[in-house]
């Protein structure tokens, strides 16, 4: 609800109103609501207006009198142009104040005083048992420190020059009778402004005051020590009741001032709550009525501006909720996106671990190779070591068959014959050689190109097992594994070689169900086509859901809309009625205005009656009687009309307010169940 209208606040004066209404809380009505009284009476015209309750009562803990309590000081933070003392009532009797006063007093009537010339004061003390004062007022140390605070407050406020009275350095520590008096008194009217000091004897004003403060040592003090004030056994007593004082009146500033609203804070209230707001506009105006001011247009003006600072501070800590929650909605969304820390680390962990054992199968496997590239190492060392023992044998039947032949005497022909022969066996065998020598090197490309397709192998079930695992088919415990093992592994390639078998047999090659352990067309691809269209069409029902979902929201936000109008509507009307009743008010003071002129007028015509017949002095008795008898009937009936009216617009408004702050109640009903659906449709 909006609250720049400051005749738009019925939901905030709502708690006042009962408040004032009837439920004896000292605090009088308006003005206009305060019957004049009926001619007759002992208070003319001229008299001052009486009030309906007391003046201010202490803020000290209250007796069980069964007094009702009231207070007009509230929070004066806010409150520079209207000074303290303002609107606290004086505690002194009604009759201290002067017949010429026009300023509004309490006709309730204090406790009568022992003494016959002494006032009765605005509020009654019950009778306590003796407390006795649990404070070190007899040790020194302390003595020394409540009389230097003591004399520091009474410095730092202008005690002095309050008092026109010059205190002693060592006042608080020595006192005379007359220092402690004027500390005394400058102390009380910082709580009564308006008591009259000096009516009976110091001594005797003493007591009585400290009892209205409520102070709870009050019965430990006794009159002869009053008289006694700088004696050793007597001011330290004193000197603590003036210290309590100078706490109270502290403690009393702070609250005007607002020094505790911390506290309130702390207890959950709010720094600009509205109780507060409408409780400073009630003591201003308490205090301007107390003043016989019935205008109360610029306290309501000062309440529209700390209403529109208070809605600026909401309204700023919307925005901050607001934008704390669009980052707290991202966050949701981003952890909803990706998996949690943990459960990223714990897969991570995870893939860390699947890798490390398929490294430890790949150094295997290397190890096995290595071995098998040792014995191969080997078996050439011992066919190059035959072959040389062959070639020493080779040269040996050289010599032998050179020996031979040269013991055999053949002929140069038959030797250029046996070179030649030589020769093309020798070119022969160097063919063969490069024959050799080429398909080893075709033997060492086809390795390597075996190694690389290895590992070409091993990086594709590596990407194969990662995206398995992300899909959610690994391991076989995964939730669409069904139970079966998706995972992929190479089978170390360990087939020992025959006896007997030749090694180009024996190292024909590997068949693919003999490198790894699933088969992928078969087994794996069909089942992956199968829940590639599973997931398929859970996509698209989450589409249509989220289709749907956006539909209610926005009939829900349209529906939102449409109160919001509705409740504007009902602002709009509750200010008609506020004007209606401000213009109601305004005819019935034209009314009243009126009755006093024709009041006037008769009474003038009555007296010029009573000039003029000097020979029917009967007859102008019975005129005047009946005059005065229908001036009486028409106060009373104008009167009535005037409550009458009055009650009517209170009730209209409170069955308005009643009606708004239920709406306002559904509203926040609805609203935390659309927040609460929202969540759910998000979850």
């Amino acid at each position: 609800m909006s609250q720049n209208d400051p005749n738009n606040l019925p939901s905030a004066l709502k708690r006042s109103r009962e408040t004032m209404s009837g439920f004896g809380t000292g605090i009088p009505q308006l003005a206009s609501a305060v019957k004049r009284p009926a001619i007759g009476t002992n208070s003319g015209p001229g008299g001052p207006r009486q009030s309906l309750a007391g003046g201010r009562l202490s803020m000290a803990p209250p007796a069980r009198s069964g007094l009702p309590r009231s207070s007009s000081g509230g929070e004066q933070a806010p409150m520079s142009t209207v000074k303290r003392n303002s609107i606290r009532n004086s505690m002194a009797p009604p009759g201290s104040q002067g017949p010429s006063s026009q300023r509004r007093s309490s006709q309730f009537v204090g406790r009568p005083s022992n003494s016959q010339q002494n006032p009765a004061s605005f509020m009654t003390v019950t009778k306590a048992s003796l407390v006795k004062d649990s404070r070190p007022l007899k040790n020194p140390q302390f003595k020394q420190r409540l009389a230097a605070e003591l004399h520091e407050f009474l410095i730092g406020n202008n005690f002095e020059m309050d008092m026109k009275y010059q205190l002693q350095p060592n006042a608080m520590m020595s006192p005379t009778q007359k220092d402690f008096y004027q500390v005394f008194q400058w102390l009380y009217k910082r709580f009564d402004p308006d008591y009259p000091f000096g009516q009976q004897k110091q001594e005797a004003e003493v007591i009585p005051c400290l009892n209205n403060l409520r102070y709870p040592y009050a019965n430990t003090i006794t009159k002869t020590q009053l008289t006694a004030v700088g004696s050793g056994n007597t001011w330290p007593t004193l000197l603590g009741a003036l210290h309590w004082m100078m706490c109270l009146a502290e403690g009393t500033d702070d609250m005007l001032n607002g020094n505790f609203d911390y506290a309130a804070e702390e207890a959950g209230a709010q720094p600009f709550a509205p109780e507060k707001i409408v409780f400073t506009y009630i003591a201003k105006s308490y205090a301007s009525f107390l003043d016989n001011n019935d205008d109360d247009a610029e306290h309501a003006e000062e309440m529209r501006r700390a209403f529109e600072a208070r809605n600026e501070g909401v309204l700023a800590e919307l925005a901050e909720y607001e934008e704390e929650n669009q980052r707290l909605k991202k966050e949701l969304e981003d952890l909803d996106e990706s998996h949690q820390p943990l459960q990223k680390l714990l897969e991570t962990r995870t893939v860390l671990s699947e890798d490390a054992k398929k490294f430890e199968v790949f150094i295997e496997a290397n190890l096995l190779k290595i071995n098998r590239q040792a014995e191969t190492i080997d078996k050439i060392k011992q066919e190059v070591a035959t072959v040389e023992k062959q070639l020493q044998q080779t040269e040996q039947e050289k010599q032998s068959l050179e020996a031979k032949v040269n013991a055999q005497g053949f002929t140069p022909a038959d030797l250029d014959r046996i070179n030649a022969e030589e020769e093309r066996h020798r070119t022969a065998l160097q063919q063969m050689a490069a024959r050799l020598a080429g398909i080893h090197e075709k033997l060492i490309t086809h390795e390597t190109a075996a190694e690389e397709k290895l590992s070409q192998l091993e990086d594709a079930v590596s990407r194969y097992n990662a995206l398995a695992y992300k899909i959610g088919i690994i391991p076989s415990t995964a939730p669409k594994a069904q139970g079966q093992d998706f995972e992929a592994q190479i089978i170390p390639l360990t087939r020992p070689v025959t006896p007997g078998v030749p090694r180009l047999l024996s190292e024909s090659g590997y068949a693919p169900s003999q490198l790894l352990n699933l088969d992928l067309r078969n087994v794996v691809k069909p089942y992956l086509e199968v829940l590639k269209r599973d997931l398929t069409q859970e996509n698209e029902a989450a589409t249509d859901e989220a289709f749907r979902t956006a539909d209610h929201i926005e009939r829900i936000t349209e529906a939102l809309r449409d109160e919001t109008d509705e409740l504007e509507t009902l602002e709009m009307m509750v200010r008609t009625t506020i004007n209606e009743h401000q213009e109601v008010k305004d005819n019935r003071q034209r009314e009243l205005n009126v009755a006093n002129a024709d009041h006037e007028r008769m009474s003038a015509e009555l007296r010029e009656m009573r000039m003029q017949m000097k020979n029917g002095v009967i007859e102008a008795k019975q005129v005047s009687q009946e005059s005065v008898v229908v001036y009486g009937k028409m106060c009373s009936g104008i009167d009535q009309y005037r409550t009458q009216l009055h009650e009517n617009v209170v009730s209209i408004i409170k069955d308005i307010v009643s009606y708004k702050i239920n709406i306002q109640q559904n509203l926040e009903t609805f609203e935390m169940e659309v927040e609460d659906y929202v969540k759910k449709s998000e979850q």
